[in-house]
């Protein structure tokens, strides 16, 4: 069984939720602007990495982060030209939008998945420690997703990042070479 999950992490063992990870996904796309941004002079260190001008750009990244979904989605349908409002009323909708209900006092939307329901939903210390390395290679390529992202602005971007280090205090906020 760890030879399995280790496998899996990786995206070295087929099965579709883990062998298809951001770095299957989007890793290809990643570096693809990335060099299509480096070619237009951006600097490869700071926020405009991701702000050639659109003469520059032929692809642009849009990211819906799950923990930011309403401010992301209304930031993207208003860039796409709507009113901000639309996006949300297509979300909510949505055939699994029922499972999307409105959170008390915020305004923003709780998500209910079925496995909120599981019994012991504590992960320890050294469990979750454990996890984030397991995870590295997918929380650089999260980064650099969060990176270049045209909807994300560099408050939205220092957010994302603070919750990642909360969530993995021994990660970096810059794309580092895991181990």
């Amino acid at each position: 069984c760890r030879a399995w999950a280790w496998d899996s992490v990786r995206g070295e063992r087929k099965c579709w939720h883990n062998y298809y990870n951001f770095n299957f996904t989007y890793g290809s796309l990643v570096k693809e602007i990335t060099l299509q941004n480096d070619g237009a002079n951006t600097s490869h260190n700071s926020r405009s990495y991701s702000r050639a001008s659109e003469k520059e750009k032929n692809k642009n990244i849009f990211v819906i982060r799950t923990e930011h979904l309403e401010k992301d989605w209304t930031t993207i349908d208003i860039m796409l030209g709507g009113n901000g409002t639309e996006g949300m009323q297509i979300l909510h909708k949505n055939a699994w939008s029922k499972n999307i209900n409105n959170s008390s006092g915020g305004g923003g939307i709780k998500i209910n998945h079925p496995s909120n329901n599981a019994p012991n939903k504590t992960l320890s210390h050294q469990g979750r420690l454990n996890l984030c390395r397991a995870l590295c290679d997918e929380i650089q390529i999260y980064k650099k997703l969060i990176r270049l992202a045209v909807n994300i602005d560099v408050e939205s971007e220092n957010q994302s990042l603070n919750e990642l280090l909360h969530t993995c205090p021994n990660e970096s906020r810059e794309v580092k070479v895991c181990q």
